[in-house]
């Protein structure tokens, strides 16, 4: 028999698996969570948009997420409800398409690709 290994979580990801025998996967963060950002810093160059947002009430990094978002326009995603930091394919929904550390090299590393594309 394979055992399903029991991990807390991933370094920056939701909790995956409890400690105990079930493998339900854990809740994930409601659209209400991402309706509390505010932006740290914006760069926006041809149809790349790069943002450092703050979600006060997560965990990792402080809350700190540097996305880049690809053929779109900062006021495309500010007319969203909310802005996911998460990589998913929800029709309608501008989503990023790379996410950096939460640091100044990862946002210098973030606006150097956004420049380049």
């Amino acid at each position: 028999m394979i055992s399903t290994p029991k991990r807390a979580s991933y370094p920056s990801g939701p909790t995956i698996f409890s400690s105990g025998s079930s493998t339900t996967p854990a809740k994930t963060d409601n659209s209400s969570d991402k309706k509390n950002y505010r932006f740290i810093r914006t760069h926006e160059r041809n149809g790349i948009v790069v943002l450092w947002i703050n979600y006060p009430q997560f965990k990792n990094y402080e809350g700190n997420k540097i996305l880049v978002y690809k053929d779109t326009t900062l006021v495309d995603i500010l007319n969203q409800d909310y802005i996911d930091p998460h990589f998913l394919e929800e029709r309608g929904r501008i989503n990023p398409f790379a996410r950096f550390r939460p640091t100044e090299e990862g946002w210098t590393i973030a606006v150097r690709l956004a420049d380049y594309i």
